[in-house]
C-alpha cells in the first residue's frame, strides 16, 4: 500500500472516531433501577465523573421494603452510551435498565 492510501485510511479511522464520540444525533434516555443503595449512589458517582447528566430520585424495593434510587441518565453521545452499558454489564450486581428513545 501508498502512503497516500494509508493516509487516507488513518484519516477515515481519525473522522469515524471523532464522529462517534461527538455524535449527538440520537439520543437516548436511561433509567437504571437496582435494590442494592449503596450500588445505586456508586453508579451516581461513575456517571458524574463521567460527566453524564443524570437524576436520582428516592424509590422503594417492589415490596415497599427498602428505600433505594432510581436513577435517570442522559447520556448525550454514543460513547456516553457505551459507557453506560460496560459499567452495567461489568458490574457483579443486578441493575435494571429501561432505555426510551428520544
Amino acid at each position: 500500500m501508498g502512503d497516500s492510501h494509508r493516509l487516507s485510511c488513518w484519516r477515515r479511522g481519525l473522522a469515524c472516531l471523532f464522529s462517534e464520540k461527538l455524535s449527538k444525533d440520537r439520543t437516548y434516555v436511561n433509567v437504571i433501577m437496582s435494590d442494592n443503595l449503596r450500588a445505586m449512589q456508586n453508579f451516581r458517582d461513575f456517571l458524574a465523573t463521567h460527566h453524564i447528566t443524570n437524576v436520582a430520585a428516592d424509590t422503594y424495593t417492589l415490596d415497599w421494603s427498602k428505600k433505594t434510587i432510581s436513577i435517570t441518565a442522559y447520556p448525550e453521545t454514543k460513547a456516553q452510551s457505551r459507557l453506560i452499558t460496560e459499567y452495567i454489564e461489568n458490574s457483579p450486581l443486578k441493575f435494571k435498565r429501561v432505555v426510551h428513545k428520544t
